[in-house]
């Protein structure tokens, strides 16, 4: 068991785009993780809640870095789940099938991300194996057009197959020169604040929530104070019994980070998402 402080200092990043355009089957190419936890999405091949998915990537000088991925819905449905994934996200991958192009949930993901003020973004075109070369550079310009009206005019496109590999590797380059070139916020200084994405029972330890801690730190044994959003109105008082990140325990975290906390003497019921 690792009790180490947490220091990987990850890049936070997340998928938006519309639906069926491939954003979990990239991430499963990118990271090696089957985001579709659910019974209901393996059976609808559809993203229904947030998916999580994290990698150390070891580049070809050597040289690694950390990335702590959130797979958010793109059905019109689940667009609250949408918002609720991209608190604390750094860059942006804007998924686009070359085959369709910029749809209704393309247009929509990137105005909540511009409102949400999230500084970063990659386009990244999915399938291109299964259109021409033609049909590729339409779609380019079709997005080129579209994304010189938004704050994500000079993102990077990247032609992308999930089935074939191609453009992986590329794609891995961007995200570790973007790694780099993070402008290092003392996140860790500031008051803390975690935001819960997701709240369980698990039997033998009780009531974890996992999310993002956008700013602070936390350590076993602190007390946390919930913000009373719960459907019981109700502000409660709890403390950490144990931290995780991505199946690793450490005895203290610090932001950005995305977090399990297992936490004491707390009903599910008198916590929530947000």
């Amino acid at each position: 068991m690792n009790m180490k402080p947490f220091d990987q200092n990850p890049l936070v990043i997340g998928t938006a785009g519309h639906i069926d355009h491939g954003k979990t089957t990239l991430v499963k190419t990118l990271t090696g993780i089957d985001t579709d936890r659910l019974k209901e999405e393996k059976e609808r091949g559809i993203s229904i809640e947030l998916g999580f998915a994290y990698k150390k990537f070891v580049m070809s000088s050597g040289a690694s870095f950390y990335v702590h991925l959130i797979d958010v819905p793109g059905h019109e449905k689940f667009i609250r789940q949408m918002i609720r994934g991209a608190g604390g996200i750094e860059c942006v991958l804007f998924i686009v099938s070359a085959d369709e192009g910029i749809m209704p949930q393309t247009r929509e993901h990137v105005e909540i991300c511009e409102l949400l003020s999230i500084p970063q973004a990659i386009i990244v075109m999915t399938k291109c194996d299964n259109v021409s070369s033609d049909w590729i550079e339409k779609t380019k310009n079709e997005i080129k057009i579209y994304f010189s009206q938004t704050k994500y005019s000079n993102a990077t496109i990247v032609e992308t197959d999930a089935i074939t590999g191609k453009g992986i590797e590329n794609l891995k380059q961007i995200l570790f020169e973007i790694s780099q070139k993070m402008v290092l916020k003392n996140r860790a200084v500031l008051p803390t604040y975690f935001s819960i994405d997701r709240v369980f029972s698990l039997k033998g330890f009780g009531t974890i929530v996992t999310g993002t801690l956008l700013f602070g730190s936390i350590k076993l044994g602190q007390e946390l104070v919930s913000s009373g959003t719960n459907s019981q109105k109700k502000t409660v008082r709890t403390k950490i019994k144990h931290l995780k990140v991505h199946d690793q325990s450490y005895e203290s975290i610090s932001a950005l980070s995305r977090v399990a906390i297992n936490v004491a003497n707390i009903d599910v019921s008198l916590l929530s998402k947000g």
